[in-house]
């Protein structure tokens, strides 16, 4: 959709954002598809829905919401920051980078949920040991992929660049350096989401709230303006990984 509307129907970011509401209306519809039998009698119904689950229901996505909010409202506050103590070239750099943490970060997502669900089932059947195997190994798992994720983006920062920049763009020797500084963060941002996962499977919903405030906005916010204006572009390529790593030390505490 957002192909054709650029080189079809030549509307711009318009015919972009039309695009994608409608694919998401588009998933909705399969969604919908799933509660409805081949005879067309609808498998759920108002009768049979549990409202008393749903404050259960709604503080169990609470965290994921917040998430979603919060590592907006920094996107804003970085950029902002940039900005102001870099200039535009800083923050074109800083939003290609952005591009591709977010990508490769899309792991520790996926761990982060799989930790989730394991120990959510295993703790709904009152068993520790198995709790405890399942984040011990996914956060093992997670130092590894991670330190071979780095790796790769590390040898492959400047095509990874040019992938996601036109030439000229940007500075591409300065974005690579940049983006090898950010690549720290697979490995902090996988292990912090491992454990705020652990504590959302396992019921304990403040201290859940809590790591998503901190890992999310707070450590990274505060942290962004003073490596901003010591280090510039390196600086604001490191923000993420300080965040993260404040995380999980205050979660050690």
């Amino acid at each position: 959709g957002d192909i054709c509307a650029v080189t079809v129907f030549h509307s711009g970011m318009a015919g972009i954002g039309l695009a994608s509401s409608f694919s998401y209306y588009c998933a909705l519809f399969i969604l919908v598809m799933h509660f409805v039998k081949k005879k067309g009698n609808i498998r759920i119904g108002f009768g049979n829905i549990r409202f008393n689950r749903s404050g259960e229901i709604f503080g169990s996505g609470i965290p994921a919401a917040l998430q979603k909010i919060l590592r907006t409202l920094l996107s804003l506050t970085i950029n902002h920051i940039v900005l102001f103590y870099s200039g535009d070239a800083a923050l074109g750099i800083f939003t290609v980078i952005n591009s591709i943490i977010n990508l490769f970060n899309s792991v520790g997502q996926g761990m982060g949920a799989a930790t989730l669900l394991l120990t959510g089932v295993f703790f709904a059947e009152e068993d520790k040991d198995s709790i405890k195997r399942v984040v011990r190994s996914f956060l093992k798992n997670s130092v590894v992929i991670n330190l071979i994720m780095m790796v790769i983006v590390c040898v492959m920062a400047d095509p990874l660049i040019h992938l996601f920049t036109k030439q000229g763009e940007v500075d591409i020797h300065l974005a690579a350096v940049g983006l090898r500084i950010a690549v720290v963060d697979f490995l902090f941002f996988s292990i912090a989401n491992c454990f705020k996962n652990f504590y959302q499977g396992t019921k304990k919903q403040l201290l859940t709230y809590a790591i998503t405030v901190l890992e999310a906005f707070l450590f990274s916010a505060l942290a962004a303006l003073p490596l901003t204006m010591a280090f510039g572009v390196y600086g604001v390529c490191s923000v993420y990984a300080v965040g993260d790593l404040l995380t999980i030390i205050a979660i050690y505490i």
